[in-house]
């Protein structure tokens, strides 16, 4: 499971937060042993219950932001997980096939199924083919191949492509919230690696002046030292 980290923030953020209220819907289904969910913002995480595979979250906010969804099934000691986009409105979730692979359908609100679609399934699928290629290229180096080259490329294209995609996310959306989240996916300002610090600069200030001045566009800010 990914580990899920919260910044620090270097001034209030009551200047610009803007409470919102979201409700979500969960439906599991074929669900054959019990199941503990919990919802993490921050630092802060709820623990819900599930009555026949279903359940409702209603939760007020102070402002719009990612959340994750964490399943435990306890009868067979496997979790999934899930990243949400929260702001105001209504996310109805359905997760099937509980003891095979996960699957999961995002529906309601647009900005949740745009994270969903354009951001988190996209990534999510690059980055498990970069794993199966990063498989493949170390039974290559131990068999000693002659192709190990051409694979670590193929990880190198595989990168890159992963990369582009909150890229252009951001480049499309100035207006949107969500590219605070796609630049997330990009980083968060290593100083030791000037070039990429520097494409996060310039995203972050094509974006509209209102998304910079959201909450967690100050955050981000921040971690930019961009103040």
């Amino acid at each position: 499971m990914k580990k899920i980290f919260s910044l620090i923030l270097l001034y209030p953020l009551a200047l610009f937060a803007q409470p919102v209220t979201c409700k979500i819907s969960i439906k599991i289904t074929d669900l054959t042993s019990p199941a503990v969910l919990y919802m993490r913002m921050g630092n802060h995480t709820d623990t819900l219950h599930t009555t026949n595979g279903q359940m409702t979250w209603n939760k007020d906010i102070d402002h719009p932001q990612q959340g994750v969804l964490t399943i435990d099934y306890t009868g067979n000691k496997r979790s999934d997980y899930q990243p949400l986009f929260l702001a105001n409105g209504h996310i109805s979730i359905t997760i099937s096939n509980p003891d095979g692979p996960y699957q999961a359908t995002v529906d309601g609100l647009s900005e949740a199924v745009s994270y969903e679609n354009d951001l988190w399934k996209p990534v999510h699928l690059q980055n498990e083919a970069i794993n199966e290629l990063k498989r493949d290229y170390t039974d290559a180096v131990n068999k000693r191949s002659s192709d190990t080259l051409t694979r670590h490329t193929l990880i190198f294209e595989a990168v890159k492509k992963c990369f582009d995609i909150p890229r252009q996310f951001i480049k499309t959306h100035p207006t949107s919230l969500l590219s605070i989240e796609a630049l997330k996916y990009m980083g968060n300002g290593d100083p030791t690696n000037a070039d990429r610090l520097n494409e996060l600069k310039a995203l972050y200030a094509s974006l509209s002046q209102k998304v910079k001045e959201s909450p967690e566009g100050i955050i981000y800010q921040n971690k930019l030292n961009l103040k």
